[in-house]
């Protein structure tokens, strides 16, 4: 037999049994008494429901109350639905975070909610710093790379990081290795200066096949040879010693000159040695002992005859002074100078027309006019007088 709860049921004028609704608290529809949940309207346990918290999920009906799981995805206390980041605790975009690559460097949460960083490759060659045993040369221990050196060969990148080859072989010794010689087995490459033992050839260098070859000059002829720098000049002197010659002082209309060119025939090439000592000059003479160039007299820049002579050493390149005076006590200007042996000769120069010798390294002009001999049956006559008939150049 079915039971129901009691209510107030009486009987109505009309002799009828009538009761009052029992109260429907939900407004289900369903009263109180027939409802499971009385307060839920239409829900009963076990069924899903909203219990109007955002930050629960999963809300179903326990026990007549309706109920959510807390939704913290990243365990930070700040539910899902107001955490700006829900899968990164306590991480809002703009803060540092670690995104766990130690290739990157800065990590920060970007807007997205990802952690990220910059990838630190210094060198550029690919291979991140953290991993790189030469951060800033590209490549790694070992790696080929390029030295920029064009004698070596097998570069690679050293233990220190330093990109280094082994060095080719010079078979010639010239200093040229042999991939960058064209003439690896003659000293020098191809055009360089040489000496192909001909006498008689000059210009000698390397030719297209390596051979040292010169161009032969036939007897009795004259062949060009390098210009002396600068501009041209009149007046001035020359001498050689050992294998060398040299020129210098002299003028042109616009300047009086000092300086001294040494001439290398083997190289056809000019050197500047130190000025001649004294002062600017031209006109003056020289000649030359075994060992030693020697300069006199002549007339400076303001037309002044001088009365000096001066010693040129090649081994020091240096000057000393020899002698101050002219034997006659006048400056020369235009004198003729030769020498025989280690003595030298200056004469021939108006109004002074005689002849004197200068001995070696120190004994200087002599004073009188006549020669001193250099043995007892050596004697030279004084130059031409001024009144003696002398052919003029043509």
């Amino acid at each position: 037999m079915t039971v129901y709860p009691a209510r107030s049921d009486t009987v109505t004028s009309s002799c009828g049994c009538a009761g009052t609704n029992a109260p429907d608290t939900d407004s289900d529809g369903i009263c109180d008494l027939s409802d499971p949940c009385p307060l839920l309207p239409n829900l009963s346990n076990g069924q899903s429901c909203n219990d109007g918290d955002a930050c629960t999920i999963n809300d179903i009906v326990t026990n007549c109350v309706c109920a959510g799981t807390f939704a913290d995805t990243d365990n930070d206390g700040i539910c899902d639905a107001t955490d700006p980041c829900p899968l990164l605790a306590n991480l809002t975009p703009g803060d540092a975070c670690d995104d766990g690559d130690a290739c990157t460097v800065n990590d920060n949460v970007d807007a997205f909610c990802v952690c990220q960083g910059s990838f630190q490759d210094t060198d550029g060659d690919g291979v991140c710093n953290a991993s790189d045993n030469c951060p800033f040369q590209p490549g790694v221990i070992g790696s080929p790379c390029d030295d920029g050196d064009p004698c070596t060969i097998n570069d690679e990148v050293n233990s220190i990081c330093l990109c280094q080859g082994t060095g080719t072989p010079d078979t010639d010794g010239d200093g040229v290795c042999d991939t960058q010689d064209d003439c690896p087995n003659t000293p020098g490459v191809i055009g360089s200066s040489c000496d192909d033992g001909n006498a008689n050839s000059v210009n000698d260098v390397l030719n297209a096949v390596c051979i040292c070859e010169g161009t032969i000059t036939p007897p009795d002829s004259w062949t060009v040879r390098a210009d002396l720098p600068g501009t041209g000049r009149k007046d001035a002197v020359g001498f050689s010693v050992g294998n060398y010659g040299y020129m210098g002082t002299g003028s042109n209309d616009l300047n009086t000159y000092q300086d001294l060119w040494r001439f290398d025939p083997a190289t056809n090439t000019w050197a500047q040695m130190a000025d001649v000592g004294g002062t600017l000059r031209t006109g003056a003479f020289a000649f030359a002992t075994s060992s030693h160039g020697y300069v006199g007299e002549g007339m400076d820049e303001q037309g002044t005859y001088q009365q000096d002579l001066w010693e040129y050493d090649p081994l020091t390149n240096g000057w000393i002074l020899v002698s101050s005076t002219d034997p006659q006590g006048n400056g020369r200007f235009r004198a003729v100078a030769f020498s025989i042996g280690d003595i030298g000769y200056v004469g021939l120069v108006r109004p002074h027309s005689v002849s004197h010798r200068i001995s070696g390294h120190s004994i200087p002009v002599q004073e009188h006019g006549h020669l001193e001999p250099p043995s007892a049956t050596a004697c030279r006559a004084p130059a031409p007088s001024d009144s003696a008939s002398v052919p003029k150049a043509t």
